[in-house]
């Protein structure tokens, strides 16, 4: 059997990447993988940043109140924030992992 080489390419940019997202499925390792990364000092700090389906739940995570927000889109804009902040660690690099549980409403989310 012959064997393929694969090649993966990058395409250069002025601009370094600034986060990235590990897509995953429960009890795959990601936790691990997540910690490591964390541990570098590097990759900032990826973590199920949306995990629940549910704004209140986010709200909750990030120490913030529903009512101190004017509309849903400046609420959400206030959780992305933390979030990022989180997700960065001592870094410029955001971190996030998903399932796939959690995607459709993370999308749904950020289009607001």
């Amino acid at each position: 059997m012959k064997r393929q080489n694969c090649t993966i390419h990058r395409v250069m940019t002025s601009k370094p990447f600034r986060s990235y997202m590990i897509c995953t499925a429960p009890r795959s390792g990601s936790t691990l993988l997540c910690g490591l990364l964390a541990a570098t000092s590097l990759a900032g700090n990826p973590d199920s940043h949306f995990h629940s389906s549910s704004l209140g739940d986010w709200l909750d995570d990030y120490g913030l109140k529903q009512t101190d927000y004017a509309s849903r889109e400046e609420c959400l804009r206030a959780v992305f924030t933390c979030a990022v902040e989180r997700g960065k660690g001592d870094t410029d690099i955001f971190g996030l992992r998903m399932q796939p549980g959690s995607f459709d409403h993370f999308m749904q989310q950020l289009g607001v």
